[in-house]
Formats: C-alpha cells, structure tokens, sequence
C-alpha cells in the first residue's frame, strides 16, 4: 500500500517538474531509488485488496517501530488473504477523539477496534449506527471466528444479529486484595495476612502493616477513588465469602445491575452490600489505612504502590496475579481472592472488533480476523512485533525483549486488546502454560443468565448523562472514606439526587428491554 503511495507522488513529482522545467534527473534521484527497490512488491501486491484497521496502544509508538512490523504483516496477510493492511496505531488520547470522527465523516474503516470507554465503546458505535450487520457473511469468511466463540457471539449482537466480536482472553477475572509481602514479614503479620478470612481480620494486618512501614495502607485503584469498592462487585462488611459479582448487563456507568433472584433491574447504589463498602472504606480511612489523598489522586493504584506511597490495593485482575502485581510495582504480592466474575455480555464488550457500515471490503475484513483468531505468526507479530528484532524467543518458549532493548525502544503492545490472544506467545513472567490455563478457567467459569442481552442506552441518554454529573461529585468522596463521620447521611443525599436526575427513567428503561430480552429466550 506504502508503494503504491510513493508511486503516486513519484508521477505527480513528474508532472510538476515537466511543468515547472526542471530537469528530470532531479526527481529520478529523489524517488527512483526506492521505486526500483520496491519494484518485485509492487508486481507481487498489485491484485491485493486494501484494508484500513485502527488500533488502540496505550504503548507509545514510532513510525520507526511501526513500519516494519507492518511491512512483516502485510507479507502474512498477502500471502494468506491477499490483502494489504493499513494498520493505523493510534494511543487513546488520539484514538477516542480521531477514529469517532472518521466514522462520522463516512471515512472509510474496514475494522474497528471497540474499548471499555465510552467514545469509542460497542455500545457508543451501535447507538449511533456505525457497526454493519456482519451474520451473513461471518460464516464464509471468518468460519473459524464463529466456531471458536460459539454463544460468545450473542454478547455482540443485538434482536439476533451480530455486529462485533469481543476478544478472547481470559475471562475468569476475580476481584481481590493485594498487599506487599515484604512490609507484611516487616510487620510479623505475614501469616496472619495469608489467612485472612474477613474485613476484620484484613483490618488489623493492615494496621500493623502501616504502622510498621511508616507508609499509607490501601490506594486509590483509578480516579474515582475507590479504595475498597470496585464496580460491578459488591463486598459487603464480613466475610470475604459473602463479597459477590453483579451483572450490569452493558451499563457503561454500572449504574444498576440485574438481580438474578427476580430479574429486576435495580440500582447500584441501594444495594446493601455497596453502602457496607462504603462505611467500610470510612471506617479504614478513620483508622489510618487508607491513603488520604485518594479522592484526588491521578495515579493509579500500581504507580502509587511502585512509588511508595501505599501498600495494597483492592482490584480486578486475571490468572497469575502475583505475576501481574510484581509486573506493575515491583514487589512480591500476598493475593486474597474475594469474588470472581461470570462470564457475561460485559466479558466481550470491553475490547473487540466490529465492521464499520463505512468498510469498504467487509468480507476481506472478515477474514482478517479470522487471522486474529487462529493465525499465531500473525498474531505474535501484532503483540510483539519482528521475532528477531523486537522481541526474541527463549529456551523457555516464552517471549523476551533482546539485550539491551524495552518497550520504550521496540515495539510491543497489549495482547488482551488484540483478538484472540490466546495464540499469543506468553511473555517472560508469566507461567509458560497461561494459555492453557486461561483456556481452562474459560471453559470451568459460571455463564451468566443475561448472556447475550445488552442494554440500549440511546433512549436515556439525557438521564444518563445527568446521572453522570451528579456521580462525579459524589463518587471519589464516598469511594475514598473521606466523607465524613456522617457517611450514612450522603449516601441517602447521592442517592436522593441520582433519583432526581434520572435513575428510575434509566430503570424501567433497561427492564422493559430486559423483559423483552427474556420473554424471547
């Protein structure tokens, strides 16, 4: 395609030198050279198709870094879908503001990455129409797409059809506690953190913890605050048996959730167990472990725990997660589980890929991902870059970046956001055998009930947008234990103002689409 390009400018270089008299020696020596090497590519892509695909990174990236990589992948996808790929790596700041605008101006994406936020989410380019109805044509051109996800499928489609595909990837997420190792054997209270079986118990480890560590007790997970609570998990005061996962059912916001015991929507904010959170993030933060500053905080939890400024945090992570915790801080981790999610139609909507109605080969694009799907080289390639040059393969058969080399010098992305990375080679750190075993707690997790339903947020829009507001100004202050003694009063004042902003509008919006959804189940 980059051929093609230049010999595009290398004839209107000509045209513009005939015309202004210049000699023509002078553009043969601006452009020949690298027509003449890109001669043999040119004859061999000349019948490929073109296809356009955007890509989130939250990995800073170079041309120098990108374009080989792409050149390398572009020798797949000729040889195995005849097709030249555009590959358009964009980080989030330049991917949520560009790509919602391309699709708007009818610029034409052939694939499309969707994400968890909510500019360029699955459920933002359904309400505005911007995903082709893909059923038809996904069987033939993306069979194996299709036989791998199976049911996966109904989490995105919509009255039957389907418009996306979220990405494989371990779906067993838990919600749990993670504590640094060496402060806990400073303290004496290693073995009492390893079995911890409540709040309370957790409560007095982490008071000797920070008491010896001179340092702040648990962190802010993102810029809402929480310290504790972390939606759409509730973790009640008690035991850690008694936290549990809700299922919001494509709620951007997790705003409500669905009770399975009557299948009602129902607000977040009234359920029990979040207000136990709540009071118990004050009650931590009254006793001096909790980090004061959360509510405010723009770190994350991991750079604050890699900058000593906290010492546990209260998260969602996948398999390994002491793997994951020394990968982002540096430190050994004591991992408490609390409550681990079902597979549901969130589990697919965070990150995938749809047909935008502006494609202009949506079946090449199809069988693109289905390269994305089954195509290891491929896919190694789109993660890790040039085997050889970005990265390496070691004894182990694990990857590593070479001597002297890291992700600010190579190129190397986020697996989970690419498809199926499952047929990703696992990198150094990991358990050589994760992809396995995240095949494994696939198969063994709980399936939702509301697998397959998603709501449409399209109708409620004002309400939700309001309710937003109204969240914001809470949200930090009541996740982060720095509301006051008089915790129970703001939680009625929040939701009091939720209700006046729009809440019961957004319930009984998302239960008449919840009955419908289940009456033809």
């Amino acid at each position: 395609m980059k051929q093609r390009i230049a010999k595009v400018l290398l004839a209107s270089a000509l045209s513009v030198s005939l015309m202004c008299g210049n000699a023509l020696p002078f553009v043969h020596t601006a452009f020949a050279e690298e027509d003449v090497e890109d001669e043999e590519d040119e004859e061999d892509d000349e019948d490929a198709e073109d296809l356009v695909v955007t890509l989130l990174t939250f990995t800073p990236l170079t041309p120098e870094m990108t374009e080989p990589v792409e050149e390398h992948l572009n020798k797949i996808t000729r040889e195995k879908i005849n097709a030249n790929v555009d590959f358009q790596w964009m980080d989030a700041g330049a991917y949520l503001t560009t790509v919602p605008v391309m699709l708007q101006a009818n610029e034409p994406i052939d694939l499309v990455m969707f994400t968890p936020i909510p500019a360029a989410s699955f459920q933002t380019f359904m309400s505005q129409g911007q995903l082709m109805d893909i059923t038809d044509i996904l069987p033939e051109y993306a069979p194996d797409v299709v036989d791998i996800m199976g049911d996966y499928l109904k989490a995105t489609s919509r009255d039957g059809r389907i418009f996306g595909v979220g990405n494989l990837m371990c779906l067993a997420t838990t919600l749990s506690i993670d504590m640094r190792k060496d402060i806990l054997e400073a303290a004496g209270v290693l073995e009492q953190a390893q079995n911890m079986t409540s709040w309370q118990d957790c409560g007095e480890v982490m008071k000797a913890a920070v008491e010896t560590s001179g340092i702040n007790g648990f962190v802010s997970l993102d810029d809402l605050g929480d310290v504790l609570t972390m939606a759409p998990y509730l973790i009640g005061n008690g035991e850690f048996s008694e936290a549990e996962w809700v299922d919001s059912c494509g709620d951007p916001y997790y705003f409500t959730y669905v009770d399975p015991a009557d299948d009602k929507v129902k607000c977040y904010f009234e359920n029990e167990k979040w207000v136990q959170g709540i009071e118990l993030a004050r009650e931590f933060y009254n006793e001096g472990i909790v980090y004061k500053d959360a509510a405010t905080a723009q770190d994350t939890g991991v750079t604050l725990i890699r900058s000593g400024v906290g010492l546990a945090q209260v998260s969602p992570k996948e398999l390994e997660p002491e793997v994951q915790f020394f990968s982002g801080t540096g430190y050994e981790d004591v991992n408490t589980p609390l409550a681990t999610c079902k597979v549901s139609t969130a589990s697919f909507q965070k990150f995938g890929y749809g047909v935008p109605v502006t494609a202009e080969n949506p079946e090449k694009a199809l069988e693109l991902l289905n390269l994305m799907w089954t195509d290891k080289e491929f896919m190694d390639t789109l993660a890790w870059g040039i085997q050889g040059q970005d990265w390496i393969l070691n004894e182990d058969g694990m990857g590593e970046y070479p001597e002297g080399k890291d992700s600010n010098s190579v190129y190397h992305l986020q697996d989970f956001m690419l498809g199926n990375c499952l047929e990703v080679t696992p990198w150094l750190g990991e358990d050589k055998e994760i992809r396995q075993h995240a095949r494994e707690a696939n198969e063994n997790l709980e399936v939702s009930k509301y697998l397959g339903f998603s709501v449409d947020t399209t109708p409620v829009a004002q309400q939700i947008a309001a309710c937003k507001l109204v969240f914001d100004q809470y949200a930090p202050t009541l996740n982060s234990g720095a509301a006051g003694d008089n915790v129970s009063e703001l939680i009625a004042n929040f939701v009091d103002k939720m209700y006046g902003a729009g809440m019961q509008e957004i319930i009984d919006e998302f239960q008449a689409q919840l009955d419908e959804f289940l009456a033809q189940q």
